[in-house]
């Protein structure tokens, strides 16, 4: 599995269970991989329709489209 798809799993299980999304840092302490590893996982996420990211001040929510 590459790390696109570890992060996709890990955000998706991880918002199901909390109700919100964990950091990259923490994703990336979690999964052993590099934050900006994590972060351009997120961004070609985004870019492939399969999360939506929605950024208002003091909460960043994420919409799963698959």
């Amino acid at each position: 599995m590459d790390n696109q798809e570890k992060i996709y799993n890990y955000l998706k299980s991880f918002m199901e269970e909390k109700g919100y999304p964990q950091t990259s840092k923490q994703m990336a302490n979690d999964l052993n991989i590099p934050e900006h590893e994590v972060e351009e996982a997120i961004d070609k996420l985004q870019e492939s329709g399969r999360i939506k990211i929605t950024t208002v001040p003091k909460k960043v929510t994420i919409e799963f489209c698959d």
